[in-house]
């Protein structure tokens, strides 16, 4: 009865915690990450069983994450940590250890928000709620 109580509760406590979100690290030196891009949706069941490994893409990508200070429009966003560059468009981001943010963007508009809006707030675990 003791196994059986321990086994439940370390398989408990995997199943709560080894599902968090945590801040993530990023580089100093900023990070490129290439992408494929499909154009449209796919028909899918939505039962599961998915195989997408037959799937082509139509065009390729980048994606580009810099820190702040190698924009120019770094005290428009003073609260932003990155910059990320996307779709010809640049978008201010802010990451430390209670939240991910988004502090506005230039692309086919442009905001700069005062207070930014909370993406995700760290820890972030199966069952969190978070109200803003």
């Amino acid at each position: 009865m003791k196994i059986i109580l321990l086994v439940s509760l370390t398989m408990m406590w995997h199943m709560v915690h080894g599902q968090t979100l945590t801040t993530p690290t990023t580089s100093s030196d900023g990070a490129t990450y290439s992408l494929t891009i499909k154009a449209d949706t796919i028909p899918h069941s939505t039962e599961g069983g998915w195989d997408f490994s037959i799937i082509t893409t139509d065009e390729t990508g980048t994606v580009e994450f810099q820190p702040i200070s190698s924009t120019s429009y770094s005290t428009s966003y003073p609260n932003a940590t990155h910059v990320k560059y996307e779709d010809d468009g640049m978008f201010f981001l802010g990451f430390d250890s209670s939240a991910y943010t988004f502090h506005g963007e230039m692309s086919a508009i442009t905001t700069s928000y005062s207070n930014p809006l909370a993406l995700h707030k760290y820890p972030f675990a199966v069952g969190d709620t978070k109200a803003d």
